[in-house]
């Protein structure tokens, strides 16, 4: 759970949230037949507004101390306690399958959910609101939720609620559900269905939504129209990379485009965005395979207002430990290799936009991951441990336990932040105005296999970044 923890984007001053005005009394039913097991908010009801924190809030289920998650908010560096310091503002976290608030450093802890089902928080820009996802009881698939940071009722977002992103400008959150983009503004309660697509990623400008799309090129099937194929048909399927308007307004506005046959590729997969908005990160697939995709494929870059794309490199398709662009949109990072297994052969790329740049591929043997452009752009932070040939992945100490955290800049230097052999050190995430890190630590001795064995403890720390 901790891989989904996140910086609030500004520090926001507490205030009560206020009501929302947009009438929706099927969401309100909907929130409170949610609570089965607590006191029902009074507004429960007669009542309007998609969100309403109850005057009182529920009195959540006492929280036993858990294993699972365990603060040190330490500067590594200089031995001392970090004190209040506005740039940190709150982290949201996973607890025991629960949605958990704290300020940084050394504030109170806040529980937001008590059913154990909770996973992937995501602050809203302004730092009102946090979505996640909840697990049913029984039965598979992911729900979306969206609560109050300062806590109260959860609102449902939809049964089927998928890749839950918010506008980096705004309160509106956007996800994929029932095969289409959808967004819902969580302050009036409006929702829009914009697109029959899957994978997206706002602009970020928060004016328009990136997505990949996919449908029937002429033939007879409507299943190659979604992406599917027939055993024993063949069909010609159209592919690729679109731009809409977040407010649903005017036609969508194509990319890139690939026509193949059903059986084959190359099939566009969407990153993201540049963060001058001026680029399209995207994956080319050789072929519509789930274990092949498993192995990497070559990643390319495309502006957006047309032309040819350019390759960079090979990266597994993971949207966020992998790949990481400047905050000036001239480069990118990126962990280069392909297979599956994190540490054979993934090593950190820092490139401009035509593939030139510098590769951290060493004669020691280790292995990148988890690269994070600092705010001001100068350097990339990330986390580097041992890396094996594939005949030796067998060997202890497991790889993945070796990691500590590093800094590396476009000219090669690198530093080397933790280095306590104690512990594996992962997923570096800056403070807003670049002096912190925070990172996920693990025991060493926890790893196993290709896994954390059950009970570890996964901690979060925070040390000095100057």
């Amino acid at each position: 759970g901790v891989m989904y923890l996140r910086f609030e984007g500004d520090t926001v001053p507490a205030s009560t949230p206020t009501p929302l005005t947009t009438p929706n009394r099927a969401s309100i039913s909907e929130l409170c037949e949610s609570y089965p097991r607590v006191p029902k908010p009074p507004q429960c009801g007669p009542v309007n507004g998609l969100f309403v924190r109850p005057t009182v809030p529920p009195t959540p289920k006492s929280a036993a101390p858990t294993p699972e998650v365990r603060e040190q908010l330490t500067n590594l560096r200089a031995g001392r306690n970090i004190g209040r310091d506005a740039e940190l503002g709150r982290i949201a976290f996973v607890r025991g399958d629960d949605i958990w608030v704290k300020e940084l450093a050394g504030g109170e802890e806040r529980r937001l959910t008590d059913d154990q089902r909770n996973t992937a928080p995501r602050w809203s820009a302004d730092g009102k609101w946090i979505a996640f996802q909840k697990r049913p009881d029984n039965g598979f698939g992911l729900s979306g939720w969206v609560v109050s940071a300062e806590g109260g009722s959860q609102a449902k977002v939809a049964d089927e609620a998928f890749s839950l992103s918010w506008s980096p400008v705004n309160s509106v959150l956007a996800y994929t559900g029932g095969g289409f983009i959808n967004t819902l503004n969580a302050e009036t309660g409006e929702r829009r269905a914009l697109a029959r697509a899957g994978h997206f990623a706002w602009s970020p400008d928060g004016l328009n939504i990136a997505f990949g799309w996919s449908e029937d090129a002429g033939g007879d099937g409507s299943m190659c129209a979604v992406g599917f194929r027939v055993y024993g048909t063949v069909c010609q399927v159209r592919q690729g990379l679109s731009v809409v308007n977040a407010e649903g307004s005017g036609a969508r506005r194509d990319v890139y485009e690939v026509t193949h046959q059903s059986t084959a590729g190359p099939i566009p997969y969407l990153h993201g965005w540049s963060r001058d908005g001026r680029y399209l990160s995207f994956w080319q697939e050789p072929i519509d395979s789930s274990s092949i995709s498993a192995d990497g494929a070559p990643l390319f870059v495309i502006p957006v207002d047309g032309g040819e794309p350019r390759e960079l490199g090979r990266t597994l398709l993971d949207r966020e430990g992998i790949i990481t662009w400047s905050p000036n949109g001239s480069q990118i990072a990126f962990v280069d290799g392909g297979g599956r297994d994190i540490w054979i052969r993934k090593h950190l790329v820092i490139s401009d936009l035509t593939g030139a740049g510098t590769a951290f591929r060493n004669d020691d043997g280790t292995a990148e991951l988890n690269p994070a452009w600092s705010p001001q752009g100068d350097v990339v932070a990330f986390s580097r441990g041992e890396g094996r040939a594939p005949e030796d992945t067998n060997r202890d100490p497991e790889p993945a336990a070796t990691r500590g955290i590093w800094l590396g800049d476009s000219a090669g230097r690198v530093q080397q932040l933790t280095s306590d052999a104690t512990y594996s050190d992962n997923w570096p995430t800056w403070s807003s105005g670049g002096s912190y890190i925070l990172f996920v630590r693990v025991m060493a001795g926890d790893f196993q296999g290709y896994g954390i064995r059950s009970g570890a403890n996964i901690e979060l720390w925070l040390m000095s970044a100057e």
